[in-house]
């Protein structure tokens, strides 16, 4: 039977691959459209990713104790809200493709 534990972690691990998704997705749509807005998006998504992978850093190296994800988790939720808000409200300016 698998444990709560075993649970979080593989929802945690399912959350950090649909964001990587994410990401190669709109970043395909970026390199189409060439928005600033999507490229932010982007960078949102994949520091959703790297924010997964470090709240789930123990899973990989045991020995570390001392990283302060809480503190690291707080910054990577501010910057991902800062990019998506930055992405809503500022013009899209599209870069002319020949």
């Amino acid at each position: 039977m698998i444990s709560e534990i075993d649970i979080y972690t593989l929802l945690q691990f399912a959350v950090g691959a649909f964001s990587l998704i994410l990401f190669a997705v709109s970043i395909t749509a970026f390199k189409k459209s060439g928005s600033r807005r999507l490229l932010m998006v982007s960078a949102a998504f994949f520091l959703y990713f790297v924010k997964v992978l470090l709240l789930n850093v123990d899973v990989f190296i045991p020995d570390l104790q001392n990283v302060p994800v809480d503190l690291m988790s707080i910054i990577f939720d501010f910057l991902i809200l800062l990019l998506f808000f930055v992405a809503i409200i500022s013009k899209d300016k599209v870069s002319e493709k020949e």
